[in-house]
């Protein structure tokens, strides 16, 4: 049937052609509107309660992203830096798309008074004098507040925390923000450095596009390298270009068309189909040249050549499609997604590849020295069938060699880890990465969780259990070395009550359930009037009512907007840590959970925020990515099953794959490269791609073994037909795939070179442990049916050849 669509092509090659072009040029036109979103959270579906709860914390609360900028300079509490630092303060306060920004210089100070308590800025104006700037330090580190938040403890360090406003879009301010503070950063002495989610998206984004651009230009380059030293022609350097270029724009056209952005987790999607999409052409290209000796007819050495290859090229598209689309089975979109574009990317290079590529060749002349008879086998033909020969005379070294790897991967997979931060995937002189480094080690931290108080009814988080709970959260928290802070409406209660009281030590705390408190009355006697003091139990849930009236009367609500809704029945507690790894955030995620589950009766209360969203994506990436790998080896199987019509051939298929997924593994667990998002997809990408050389292996071997009628002799027979080909393809793949290691994140940079490796290994597998296994055990499952294509005479000639220009 193949054949017969073969055959239309070449009747109308201009017709193929042409179509071809208008839909590149049709889906190239998309591209202009790609976009860009690098937060993989995005992604996260409403099913997963803590995305939930983020987006319903957005809907309560006036904001829920933060930019913190660190000040340093020669000496941060000099005049002229606390000048700047007011400012700069100032120039923050005045954007429309900023809720708040909290400032060593706009700190509220809450002080006792007669009358009762008063709250005050820190500062109605810069200090100039001496006395005036020791006042305000002092005043500034006996804030419980800012201590560690807004000012560091050794005195080096000032903060500030830009709250966005919910209606703000964090990447389009951001991009406008950073010029700002840069144009700043210049204007004053202080050294201003950026932190928090928004900053590191925005720059994931600009490494995304950087990426993208190497990946592709840098691909193009070197499969224009490796055709010109492989084939040696023009047609065998511009046709795979050709190739690899629409497949691209195709599936990236597509891409725009449906209206996925490009996210962190496709970017190396271009470069993944455009390595996958090369290997066809060469496998084409090479059976066209070893067919084209002796040939004089140009349309039927292209049938020729398509006869042999529509299979194949079919069959491992297929499969590769298959190990791609198995990524769809991940509970994590962005995982998802990349296979499923990948999967197109691959079905459009299968589409191009049997009908442009023969169009292509139909109207061009076999290259005349091709066309000569006499021609001498060339040296890599040669070198595999001595390869060939050398597996079939000591075929018994097979026993050792799988005891080896068995004993080497089980060694190295014991080692493996599983660890992710985000911020360490930057390289470790990045703006990004030495802006965290400093602000976690003077500061509370950048990466938080969020725990959401949601009472039964209004007034709820007024009481002193549930404040006294906040607090105790907040200790058994800060026990944990990796927390900096916890804040919450627990800490301006307690700072109320100490000051309502005399500002005395022992007041620093949650009122009781039921509160004596002590006051001053007038009270008759006799003729006079004299003050005294008295004493009444209230309760403390009327107490805290008092603190939060007088509190919201006296100072800024927007103070406490951040922390509690306006009836007081939803609260939040945020936790900082002064890291991003996610070993570090599931032991306390563990922590937190666990006290949780035993403490704030009668209230519901669950984690959220950004470090807990990261958790979820980690573990969906890992279970899915597990369940993925299972799938697409199901899938492998399930597929060259039927295409070779024999489970004991889809078992032989998957042999390369297991073998290059072991050495995968182990690579990692003795290199420490850790287990994460871009390393596990490795896996299921090793298994698509890998399973290409397999199959053209094992189609070949069994055309050769009813040619030649032995097991022994068909292994150098099909290493000359086949095996250059395959490693000549793995080379290039291989190649393609290490573009990736020049990525600007430390994950994709390992991911690239797994792949690479792995492609090399999975290519080494098929022509070696499959000859092996065939030589030794000689299933009678792999000779061809009489008849069968195969059985007759081949055309004698290798898939190599020497090329010269076409």
């Amino acid at each position: 049937m193949m054949i017969r669509f073969t055959r239309h092509v070449i009747a109308h090659p201009w017709r193929y052609v042409g179509l071809t072009l208008v839909i590149t040029l049709v889906l190239g036109y998309q591209l202009q509107y790609m976009q860009m979103d690098p937060d993989v959270t995005d992604a996260l579906p409403q099913k997963i309660p803590a995305k939930r709860l983020y987006d319903k914390m957005g809907e309560i609360f006036p904001t829920k992203e933060f930019i913190f900028i660190g000040m340093e300079g020669d000496d941060i509490f000099s005049r002229e830096s606390l000048e700047d630092v007011w400012e700069i303060t100032a120039r923050f306060e005045s954007l429309p798309a900023i809720y708040d920004v909290m400032s060593p210089t706009n700190v509220s100070l809450i002080l006792g008074t007669e009358e009762g308590m008063e709250v005050r800025d820190i500062l109605s104006a810069p200090p100039q004098t001496p006395v005036e700037i020791e006042t305000f330090q002092r005043d500034l580190f006996s804030s419980d507040l800012a201590l560690g938040n807004l000012v560091s403890r050794d005195s080096t360090m000032m903060g500030m925390m830009i709250l966005l406003k919910n209606t703000t879009d964090a990447n389009d301010f951001i991009e406008t923000f950073i010029p700002l503070v840069e144009e700043l950063d210049a204007a004053t002495e202080l050294d201003l450095i950026l932190a928090g989610k928004a900053v590191a998206s925005h720059y994931v984004s600009e490494g995304m596009q950087k990426d993208m651009s190497t990946f592709f230009m840098g691909g193009l380059v070197l499969i224009f390298v490796l055709m010109l030293v492989i084939f040696r022609t023009l047609r065998g350097i511009l046709v795979p270009l050709g190739v690899v270029i629409m497949s691209v724009i195709w599936t990236l056209g597509a891409m725009v068309l449906l209206g996925f952005p490009m996210s962190h987790a496709t970017e190396v999607m271009p470069i993944l189909i455009m390595s996958i999409a090369v290997a066809d052409s060469i496998h084409i290209i090479a059976h066209y040249y070893a067919n084209a000796r002796g040939e004089q007819d140009r349309k039927n050495l292209v049938v020729r050549t398509m006869e042999h290859m529509n299979s194949p090229v079919i069959m491992t598209s297929l499969t590769t499609m298959a190990g791609f689309s198995a990524l769809g089975v991940s509970s994590f979109e962005e995982s998802a997604k990349l296979g499923f574009f990948t999967a197109l990317g691959v079905f459009f290079a299968m589409l191009i590849s049997i009908s442009f590529v023969p169009a292509v060749f139909s109207l061009l002349p076999i290259p005349r020295i091709l066309a000569k008879r006499n021609h001498r086998q060339p040296l890599d033909a040669r070198v595999a069938v001595a390869w060939g020969q050398l597996l079939v005379r000591y075929s018994k070294g097979l026993y050792p060699l799988v005891g080896l790897v068995v004993l080497v991967s089980a060694w190295g997979i014991s080692r493996l880890e599983h660890s992710y931060s985000s911020i360490e995937n930057f390289a470790p002189d990045h703006p990004v990465r030495t802006a965290y480094d400093r602000v976690n080690e003077h500061f509370a931290g950048t990466t938080s969780f969020q725990v959401m108080i949601e009472g039964r009814e209004g007034d709820m988080i007024k009481e002193p259990r549930i404040l006294q709970d906040m607090d105790d959260l907040k200790a058994e928290a800060l026990n944990y070395e990796r927390v900096g802070d916890v804040v919450s409406l627990a800490d301006f209660v307690k700072r109320i009550n100490k000051v309502l009281n005399g500002d005395r030590e022992e007041y620093y705390a949650i009122p009781a359930e039921k509160a004596l408190v002590t006051y001053m009355d007038w009270e008759q006697r006799g003729d006079q009037w004299v003050e005294v003091e008295k004493t009444d139990t209230v309760s403390g849930k009327e107490l805290v009512a008092q603190y939060m009236a007088l509190y919201e009367m006296s100072g800024k609500p927007e103070d406490l907007a951040n922390l509690v809704d306006y009836d007081y029945r939803n609260a939040k507690l945020s936790v900082f840590m002064d890291t991003d790894d996610m070993n570090t955030a599931r032991e306390l995620d563990r922590r937190l959970s666990a006290f949780i589950t035993d403490h704030f009766e009668g209230a519901e209360v669950a984690i959220t925020g950004m470090a807990k969203l990261f958790l979820v994506v980690d573990g969906l990436i890992v279970s899915g990515q597990i369940t993925s790998i299972s799938v697409s080896l199901f899938l492998v199987w399930l597929i060259t099953t039927f295409m070779f019509r024999s489970p004991l051939i889809g078992l032989f298929s998957a042999l390369p794959l297991f073998f290059a997924l072991l050495l995968n593994f182990t690579i990692m667990g003795l290199s420490n490269i850790h287990v994460n998002l871009e390393t596990m997809m490795t896996s299921s990408i090793a298994i698509g791609v890998g399973v290409d050389y397999a199959i053209h292996f094992i189609y070949t071997y069994r055309r050769r073994l009813g040619r030649e009628g032995s097991f022994a002799h068909a292994v150098p027979a099909t290493m000359e037909d086949s095996g250059v080909a395959i490693a000549y393809n793995s080379f290039v793949v291989a190649a393609g795939f290490s573009i990736i290691t020049l990525s600007q994140f430390v994950s994709i940079q390992r991911m690239g070179l797994l792949i690479t490796i792995t492609m090399l290994t999975a290519a080494f597998g098929a022509l070696t442990i499959l000859p092996l296994v065939f030589n030794n055990f000689r299933p009678k499952v792999l000779r061809l049916p009489a008849g069968k294509p195969g059985t007759r005479a081949e055309p004698e000639g290798s898939t190599t050849y020497e090329g010269q220009d076409a």
